[in-house]
């Protein structure tokens, strides 16, 4: 897998050691983007529904979050929403 200038390996699988804060946030894009912009984001769990594809980002770095921020305004798409979400407490 390649990486991109602001990029790092981030998804459900990303593990955080004990007392280091898990943070989600939920990115909003206007289209349904088709496999290869995709592709773009292999890092991060994606949903495409009704005109909008949705990035979900799990991290313990803000840099990732904004690395993804990034490689949106790069390709040129439109930015609809960022928000935290509240997983509650880790099991």
């Amino acid at each position: 897998m390649r990486r991109r200038p602001g990029s790092a390996r981030v998804g459900t699988n990303d593990r955080c050691g004990v007392g280091v804060s898990r943070r989600v946030f939920v990115i909003t894009v206007t289209g349904e983007m088709d496999h290869h912009l995709r592709e773009e984001f292999e890092d991060v769990e994606i949903t495409v529904e009704h005109s909008v594809t949705r990035l979900r980002v799990v991290s313990s770095d803000a840099s990732v979050l904004h690395g993804v921020l990034n490689r949106i305004d790069a390709l040129g798409l439109e930015l609809l929403d960022v928000h935290h979400v509240d997983e509650g407490p880790r099991t």
